[in-house]
């Protein structure tokens, strides 16, 4: 590879970023702005307690499926029970507690109501029960049911001749048929894409409103500052995407013909693609030093470590940029990593907590899946280093995520040199 054709090239990619950089401040902006909203709804108040208080809610779990088990899954995180306290009654004593004022609503998961939904059968009704002595807990739980019901009929009018093989793969005893997972992805990947329509750009957009002067300490007032236990799981989501628009470069500058113009008077692609991962690997490491550094000032937050944090950071970006880099090759096409691309990193984001804490998660995931995923070492690498938690090896997980990345990055490059030429013959 000659310096200067890759300088050349390098410098061609860092203009086209400086000149259009909307990408990389969108990618910026909406873990801050996601950090913000589930922050300020329950961070401390200043006399201790949370800004909604724990909402109390007991479920009589008549169903005993996986459902009932994803809520016991997260009634076991102790942050997510400072929040909402879940109790798994039976139907007898939840209406007693209720009665007493203790609980603020009975959430009853009618027996059957799994088997039903998968078939696509006639499903038995959810029921919330509310407490009328109370007034605003009962309410933000109606929502939040609410927004389940709707979130789960919206999935089964998208994929629902697909759930019943998906619960076949979760129940399915011992190694998990990946080739079966990569047929059950590939057609909810079209599914999506035909609904495309109706699904992007979402209807849905938010407003805020910032926060007045003097708020927010560190840790609210004592303890974790819940910012900062936040942050980790949005940086490391978006830089997914943020990656993945300059990766996804490549397939554009194919579509304008300056590629084939490269290749006219150069034989190798090496330092083409070398250029593009480079830039990846630069922009996804700055973005994610400007974000937490904007989150530390933003909200507050005491760096620890600051350091070697910053090294665990940077060892990340190889990560995503790599795994980026595969994904996109083995796509192959620009339409088809439109499609396949934000599926596979949801589902990645998803099992290794980066959306919802892991801790949270039904125990067969977290036992069994998520902690053998990258971004799970990152949240719980970053949050070991603020706060002291979790029993972690940072040299270990950095050399893991900085072997796998280099690894991604190889591979990608072969496979999409080599779609590249057989598409150019």
């Amino acid at each position: 590879m000659k310096p200067a054709t890759f300088s050349a090239l390098f410098a061609k990619d860092l203009l086209k970023a400086r000149r259009k950089p909307v990408a990389y401040l969108i990618n910026i902006a909406i873990p801050l702005l996601m950090t913000g909203i589930i922050g300020f709804i329950f961070q401390p108040s200043e006399d201790g307690g949370q800004g909604l208080g724990v909402m109390k809610m007991a479920v009589v779990d008549e169903d005993r499926s996986i459902v009932g088990e994803f809520l016991a899954g997260a009634v076991n995180n102790e942050e997510m029970r400072e929040n909402l306290d879940l109790r798994f009654l039976d139907r007898e004593a939840a209406m007693a507690s209720l009665l007493d004022n203790d609980i603020a609503a009975v959430l009853i998961l009618p027996e059957g109501f799994s088997d039903a939904y998968l078939r696509g059968a006639e499903v038995p009704p959810l029921r919330l029960i509310k407490n009328p002595a109370q007034r605003y807990h009962p309410a933000v739980l109606e929502e939040l049911m609410g927004v389940v019901v709707e979130s789960a009929n919206g999935l089964y009018r998208v994929a629902g001749e697909d759930l019943r093989d998906w619960r076949e793969v979760i129940e399915e005893e011992g190694v998990p048929d990946m080739n079966r997972i990569a047929g059950l992805l590939l057609r909810l990947g079209d599914r999506f894409e035909r609904a495309g329509g109706l699904l992007f750009p979402p209807l849905v957009q938010y407003e805020t409103v910032a926060p007045a002067d003097g708020e927010a300490d560190d840790a609210g007032g004592g303890g974790v500052n819940l910012f900062g236990y936040i942050l980790p799981g949005f940086v490391g989501l978006f830089m997914f995407f943020l990656a993945d628009n300059v990766v996804r470069d490549i397939f554009r500058e194919e579509l304008a013909k300056t590629l084939e113009r490269y290749r006219t008077f150069h034989a190798s692609l090496l330092p083409f693609m070398a250029s593009k991962a480079l830039v990846s690997l630069l922009v996804v490491t700055i973005a994610m030093y400007i974000t937490i550094g904007l989150g530390v000032v933003i909200f507050g937050i005491q760096m620890r470590n600051t350091g070697t944090l910053l090294l665990y950071v940077t060892v990340y970006s190889f990560f995503v940029t790599g795994l980026i880099t595969f994904m996109n090759a083995l796509s192959g096409t620009e339409k088809r990593a439109d499609t396949l691309n934000p599926i596979l990193v949801f589902a990645i984001a998803f099992l290794g907590g980066n959306m919802v804490p892991a801790q949270q998660l039904p125990g067969f995931i977290t036992d069994n899946i998520s902690w053998l995923l990258p971004n799970y070492w990152f949240i719980t690498g970053m949050q070991h280093l603020q706060f002291g938690w979790y029993d972690v090896s940072i040299p270990g997980y950095s050399l893991l995520m900085l072997a796998l990345g280099l690894l991604l990055l190889y591979l990608g490059a072969r496979i999409l040199h080599r779609k590249l030429e057989r598409r150019r013959l």
